[in-house]
């Protein structure tokens, strides 16, 4: 690409065929075909620890990372295991079908499966029903980290976590199917919804974002304040994904990549300027953004006020993206290669 600078990266050793990656601080964690490699980066070095390979867990479908631990599903059923370990213990012979994590450090985990959602927050040998989520037809966790929403019939119901790990009923949203991704941001308070049905958005009470106690029933746990009606973004047509880092939100639409921020007079929808319209995006540190294009990844954002495009070099045909506190790793045709942050 013409009239961009270059960022280089640096190879993990044996992650070829690497196809998704994960990450959370520090750790990182890339699938391969029935195989998971797992390392640590630390300052000036992005595989600090050499990477530990869990095989023969299956095709893994879901994964979240905590601190010093992994949690996955796979095709085999679901397990978690040490980062610097190779012991896998399962959590039960079923096969949920999604796995979400947050709350503070990201600690308590959610799986979906045929007989409703189950959490647990120490072991998953002490993984249980919670029986205030029901059967939800989905659910998600908030884009960051802070909550999780369930989806019933044209309503998702979402939480946060106070410092235990204990649920926070926080918002109820009317008018959704098949949510992809949620941001709730509290100050100012304002949420974003893309479903099948497009990009949707809401402004809430300021005090409703905040949560609140579980009560006996749904009807108290979500007061008239914390209900919410979602209004369809005009201004965004087709939209495939969306990011969110801090108080930066962008979405992935019919036209390129768009900013989105809460402003004055409501929703402010601002096109990026770029030559092309990717074909997939991820969300990088400080707020920029990483565009995929003719088997390239360039990465977007602004520094010192002004715009800024670079090429990131040494990546082919990226298929996944994952942002740690210290560096940023990238899923590809050759494996999995790092840049650190800031570049």
């Amino acid at each position: 690409m013409l009239g961009c600078s270059r960022v280089s990266t640096s190879s993990v050793p044996n992650t070829t065929g690497a196809d998704r990656v994960w990450a959370s601080a520090n750790i990182f964690c890339a699938r391969k075909p029935n195989a998971l490699l797992c390392w640590e980066a630390a300052a000036g070095n992005p595989t600090s620890r050499e990477p530990t390979l869990f095989d023969g867990v299956g095709t893994v479908a879901a994964l979240q990372l905590r601190t010093g631990e992994g949690c996955a599903i796979s095709d085999i059923g679901m397990g978690c295991f040490r980062i610097d370990g190779r012991q896998l213990v399962r959590g039960g012979s079923d096969v949920p079908r999604e796995l979400v994590a947050f709350g503070p450090g990201r600690n308590t985990l959610c799986a979906r499966g045929d007989d409703g959602v189950q959490c647990f927050s120490d072991k998953i040998e002490n993984r249980k029903p919670y029986p205030m989520f029901e059967r939800p037809r989905l659910i998600r966790g908030t884009l960051d980290g802070a909550g999780i929403c369930a989806e019933y019939e044209q309503e998702l119901r979402c939480y946060t976590a106070d410092a235990s790990g204990n649920l926070l009923p926080t918002l109820r949203v009317r008018g959704v199917r098949g949510v992809r991704g949620v941001r709730i941001q509290r100050d100012p308070a304002w949420i974003v919804v893309l479903d099948e049905g497009g990009l949707k958005f809401a402004t809430p009470a300021a005090e409703a974002v905040a949560g609140r106690p579980l009560a006996d029933d749904t009807e108290k746990s979500y007061p008239p304040r914390a209900t919410v009606e979602l209004e369809s973004v005009k201004s965004v047509s087709d939209p495939k994904k969306l990011t969110a880092d801090g108080s930066t939100v962008y979405v992935l639409d019919a036209e390129g990549v768009k900013a989105i921020t809460l402003g004055s007079k409501g929703l402010e929808i601002a096109l990026w300027p770029l030559a092309f319209r990717p074909e997939d995006f991820w969300q990088a540190s400080g707020g920029a953004f990483f565009a995929a294009h003719q088997g390239e990844l360039t990465m977007h954002g602004w520094k010192g006020g002004e715009r800024y495009s670079k090429v990131v070099a040494g990546i082919k045909n990226p298929k996944d993206v994952a942002v740690g506190d210290l560096f940023t790793c990238i899923a590809h045709d050759r494996g999995v290669a790092c840049l650190p942050n800031g570049t």
